[in-house]
């Protein structure tokens, strides 16, 4: 007997959390989930473990997008007063309803966590003296993959606020040009079936891709203003 989406038990984050805009005074975060979700994220210092920030997850902070059947796509903003301590090792969690109560990402997905850490964290740096750089990711190609490479520094730097990266920055042509793997094709239309992903028309496409690039000319700006 094939399942149905009803029938599948799918864990309350597919993809993510990704930290897209992080300032003292602000953070920015990215997930995609099977639903429509609310909760609560929650900021800890890292010398005491004492709670220094707490912000409901609510309609006037969140933006949510329907991509498909089983795939929301969530952006936090939450702004903090007063601003959070830069330079410093700041853990966070993100605590999401789950069967009528909150329920710490990090519970049902230990695998975001690394070996030793009691959270989630980040560094607020208001220098770019480290960063990471990458482009187009190619799985099967001929060398070895740089996202390992990538994890493994990001693991030994974790308690390092000056060697920790201050961003991961991906660039390149975006033309999608790249040949696709068979198995990584495969995979690729199974989560399609899976998550009932919406499907995209030309029209749509169009009309996307001009509001990407009238997005990124109001980025530009704002980076001129800074």
């Amino acid at each position: 007997m094939k399942s149905t989406h009803n029938e599948i038990k799918l864990p309350v984050i597919l993809c993510g959390p990704i930290i897209r805009r992080l300032q003292p005074d602000q953070i920015v975060l990215w997930w995609i989930s099977p639903r429509e979700v609310s909760g609560e994220f929650e900021c800890f210092d890292s010398d005491n473990l004492n709670l220094i920030a707490c912000h409901k997850i609510d309609k006037s902070s969140l933006h949510l997008i329907k991509i498909g059947n089983l795939a929301y796509a969530h952006l936090l903003t939450v702004p903090f007063e007063p601003d959070l301590p830069v330079e410093k090792k700041i853990y966070y969690s993100l605590r999401l309803e789950k069967n009528g109560k909150l329920t710490d990402i990090c519970k049902d997905l230990p695998f975001l966590l690394y070996p030793g850490q009691w959270k989630l964290s980040f560094t607020i740096k208001m220098n770019i003296n480290v960063l990471l750089h990458g482009s187009c990711r190619k799985p099967h190609y001929e060398s070895e993959d740089a996202f390992i490479g990538a994890e493994k520094f990001i693991q030994e730097t974790l308690d390092n606020t000056d060697q920790k990266p201050a961003l991961l920055m991906l660039t390149g042509d975006q033309i999608y040009a790249d040949d696709v793997a068979g198995p990584m094709l495969h995979a690729i239309h199974q989560v399609i079936k899976l998550l009932g992903l919406l499907p995209e028309t030309q029209h749509q496409f169009l009309e996307l891709s001009l509001l990407r690039r009238y997005k990124v000319f109001l980025r530009f700006l704002d980076i001129l203003w800074l």
